[in-house]
């Protein structure tokens, strides 16, 4: 299409990298948190995605007005049809991940024994921090 629709393009996708790289970093806050058992990493990782549905909303709405002023024909309308659903799971990540933080650290801060688990744990963060980065490298 046009050079324009181009630059959106590339400029939707440069904010769901964003947006992804928030999680992968708030991720790694939580999964450091957990390693070192420092209570404020669980904070400072939370902050990395808390206007996580804002950040999609605005996505979306970039999304919807590239709808409305190019006019894109089926294959362009696939795609932005298919970054209206990333944005959507990319935000229910986001969502889950904020819920997992806080319960683990609700978990290791009410005197639950974790060190059964500890070594699962920490295999299945760093398994879901690669997943993101792999899916931030598409």
């Amino acid at each position: 299409m046009l050079p324009r629709y181009e630059n959106k393009l590339n400029e939707i996708r440069g904010m769901i990298s964003l947006m992804l790289s928030q999680i992968i970093q708030s991720s790694e806050e939580t999964l450091k948190a957990f390693e070192t058992d420092n209570e404020e990493l669980y904070e400072t990782s939370r902050t990395y995605i808390k206007n996580i549905q804002v950040d999609a909303n605005k996505i979306d709405n970039e999304i919807i007005k590239t709808f409305a002023l190019f006019g894109p024909e089926a294959d362009e309308l696939r795609l932005l049809v298919a970054y209206l659903k990333m944005t959507n799971e990319i935000d229910r990540i986001g969502d889950g991940l904020k819920k997992y933080s806080k319960r683990l650290h609700d978990h290791c801060q009410g005197g639950c024994d974790m060190s059964v688990l500890s070594n699962a744990i920490i295999q299945l963060h760093k398994t879901t921090i690669n997943a993101l980065q792999y899916i931030i490298g598409c």
